[in-house]
């Protein structure tokens, strides 16, 4: 799938050269995965595959209008990971080509039982350390005596953006206080 690229170093690495086979050894199981699914279902456009290290905690995702796949470099860093998810993103593939139907639902399941996967939804893989970490910007209150909220970068932008959020005690309004500086 094109990283000849990685065997033209003058002098590679011990390191480049086993991330070489890495990445050779995935092209390999990808490609074995997609003739599977194109015996399996003919009439599907098999999505491009695309690898983003933007992903955090999410191992693959499939995007319909597009019709390409995005797969998280940090999660699939074993051959079982990489197929697992791999005929999982695929399987929404086959299922929005040919049934036209979304999601995790009895369709999906059957497209995964018919190319011999079990239709599990969600991945157990560790992702600690790759969470984004959402600091405190701004403090509020909703008025109750000593009770101040801890507001995060997303719920911050929310709340200039014109949300309201509400105290589970007094149902008041939380209004911002303090701000540490953040960008809209």
């Amino acid at each position: 799938m094109g990283h000849e690229y990685l065997y033209k170093i003058n002098k590679p690495t011990k390191q480049v050269k086993d991330l070489a086979k890495r990445v050779l050894k995935m092209d390999e199981i990808m490609q074995k995965i997609i003739n599977h699914v194109a015996e399996i279902y003919p009439s599907v456009e098999i999505p491009e595959i695309r690898w983003n290290s933007r992903m955090r905690t999410t191992s693959g995702r499939y995007f319909t209008k597009s019709n390409h796949i995005e797969l998280n470099p940090h999660l699939l860093d074993t051959d079982e990971k990489l197929t697992r998810t791999l005929y999982h993103e695929l399987a929404h593939a086959v299922e929005m080509q040919v049934f036209k139907y979304g999601g995790h639902g009895a369709t999906w399941k059957a497209v995964m039982r018919r190319l011999g996967r079990k239709p599990e939804r969600c991945h157990s893989y560790d992702t600690k350390g790759l969470k984004r970490k959402h600091r405190v910007v701004a403090k509020a209150t909703c008025g109750c005596p000593e009770r101040v909220y801890e507001i995060k970068t997303v719920r911050y932008r929310k709340i200039k953006k014109g949300a309201k959020y509400q105290c589970q005690r007094c149902f008041r309004t939380i209004q911002l206080i303090e701000t540490k500086g953040v960008s809209k």
